[in-house]
């Protein structure tokens, strides 16, 4: 896993670094700057133009000393110097000095006049080294400008840490922000790389490792990570050659309605392709034939029904004694907000406990309980809630724009407070575990932001609960296969994604994960 910092966070373990370690500020910048250079003459041919704009904080002396590098390795480095020389303080002024002594090209940079932008026209990368991690909101006027200018010269850009005019917690983008190649981002990976629009900002992300001491981040509270191949492939459950389909595990899923079978298809045939033994669908009496027929290899519990063709709520004793013989219990795929049906699921819910397996519960469910204040509601300890963010604002009361503005934070504060895992699902879906570490999803694409494919989800996430995997386990396994699935589809078949492609494509992204060797990339 590869650790998620927020600015505080990065500045704790820069602090600790220098003050703890004794590692010197200038040496950890010398690092930062060698590593940018690196990263920029594999950009640049030999002999080629690199133009740095820099600030006047630690990101301005990164840029500093990468140029020395540059010129030293035979490139032309030039150094726009977006602020008065003795605005520098510290390393960086150190690093600013250190380069003036070298004889390195550095011009203060006067955004108010043309020259900046006849300047780049012979430059062949652009680096950023304007604002970091400690800058929030709009950049102030000058530096807009200078963002806006670079954005428009056509030129590529290597950003130094952060795309600047992105918040690295949040990814807001408040006005100008430079639109990058790639980032290479110093130390640690930052928050605001992984979240839109942030991420949109940021190109192709790289990390620098300068040499903080790891245990100043594996102690950092709440933990954040980004997921890896090998965090999914070390979740596979076991498949024993004299395994059979009771070893593997029994799924309940209620789902379907008249009208919406095909969620409670997609669903269960998802539960089966993660490698569950059984899988049988709770649905109305109406509705049960044409799933039947959809999904044969799973069996069907007819359930009494509204005039609508959903469950009723008098199927709860039927559903508590089927779900009894099941290790995991999936609600929500196409299930109706019926009055009956909601008063069906939140019965359901508050009987959990005594029902057994966990639970996951998506769509429908979701809307039935929500908002979670006004519900009834207990949600039970091990549940599994997957939202898209319009079912996680009507959870919270809230709306949309909150919960994409604060999406790390709204889902570890639900997770913890009701001791659930959620998969608040998006770009990226972001997990919460119960003790509230957090782990981004890296796998992915548009091409699934197509109906069905959160149902896909869900009975994939219910089929891994039923080959006994925890709750957490299965959300991180399952998101993860979930997008891997849909990368092979979308290059299989290019943009148009249906939920069915993704669906015929887990097995062959679990097998992946099954054949993956570690430090290997997928």
């Amino acid at each position: 896993m590869i650790p998620v910092l927020t600015s505080t966070q990065m500045r704790d373990v820069d602090r600790r670094a220098i003050t703890d370690a004794r590692i010197p500020s200038r040496v950890l910048m010398e690092h930062a700057g060698k590593m940018l250079a690196d990263g920029a003459r594999t950009r640049v041919r030999r002999g080629g133009h690199v133009s740095l704009v820099c600030g006047s904080g630690a990101n301005g002396g990164d840029g500093l000393v990468a140029a020395r590098f540059l010129d030293h390795w035979g490139y032309g480095a030039r150094v726009f110097l977006a602020c008065e020389p003795s605005r520098l303080a510290g390393a960086a002024a150190e690093a600013y000095d250190t380069a003036t002594r070298c004889g390195l090209d550095v011009r203060r940079l006067d955004p108010a006049t043309d020259g900046f932008a006849e300047a780049l026209r012979d430059c062949d990368l652009l680096v950023d080294c304007l604002l970091g991690t400690g800058a929030h909101g709009p950049p102030r006027p000058a530096y807009a400008r200078i963002i806006e200018q670079m954005n428009a010269s056509g030129v590529e850009v290597l950003a130094c840490d952060l795309p600047s005019g992105v918040d690295g917690d949040s990814g807001e983008v408040a006005g100008a922000a430079i639109r990058a190649t790639e980032t290479l981002t110093i130390g640690h990976l930052k928050a605001g790389l992984l979240l839109y629009p942030g991420a949109a900002h940021a190109g192709v992300v790289r990390v620098a490792d300068i040499g903080f001491p790891l245990e100043y981040t594996g102690d950092l509270v709440p933990a954040t990570y980004a997921l890896e191949a090998g965090d999914a492939a070390a979740r596979l459950p076991a498949r024993p050659m004299d395994g059979h389909k009771g070893t593997f595990g029994r799924a309940l899923l209620l789902a379907g309605s008249v009208g919406m079978t095909g969620a409670a298809a997609l669903a269960a045939e998802a539960v089966l392709r993660s490698g569950a033994g059984l899988v049988t669908v709770a649905t109305a009496v109406s509705a049960r034939e044409t799933v039947a027929a959809a999904i044969p290899e799973a069996t069907t519990l007819p359930l009494p029904e509204t005039t609508s063709g959903s469950a009723a709520s008098a199927a709860i004793d039927a559903i508590l004694n089927a779900v009894s013989g099941c290790r995991a219990f999936g609600l929500g795929p196409g299930l109706s907000t019926a009055d009956q049906t909601e008063d069906l699921v939140r019965a359901l819910v508050n009987h959990a406990e005594a029902a057994g397996p966990p639970m996951v519960l998506d769509a429908d469910a979701l809307n039935a309980i929500s908002p979670l204040v006004e519900s009834g509601v207990s949600l039970p300890v091990g549940a599994i809630l997957t939202p898209h963010p319009g079912e996680m604002a009507r959870l919270l009361g809230c709306s949309v724009p909150y919960v994409q503005a604060q999406r790390v934070d709204t889902a570890r504060e639900m997770a913890t407070a009701h001791g659930v895992t959620v998969v608040l699902k998006g770009a990226p879906s972001v997990i919460a575990a119960p003790d509230g570490e957090v782990y981004f999803n890296t796998t992915g694409n548009p091409g699934m932001g197509t109906g069905g494919s959160g149902d896909v989800l869900t009975g994939l996430v219910a089929g891994l609960l039923a080959q006994g995997l925890e709750p957490v386990d299965a959300a991180i396994l399952g998101v993860y296969a979930h997008g891997l699935a849909g990368d092979i589809a979308a290059r299989d078949l290019g943009r148009g994604l249906l939920a069915g492609d993704i669906l015929r494509a887990i097995p062959q992204a679990l097998l992946t994960l099954d054949e993956h060797t570690e430090g290997e990339a997928i």
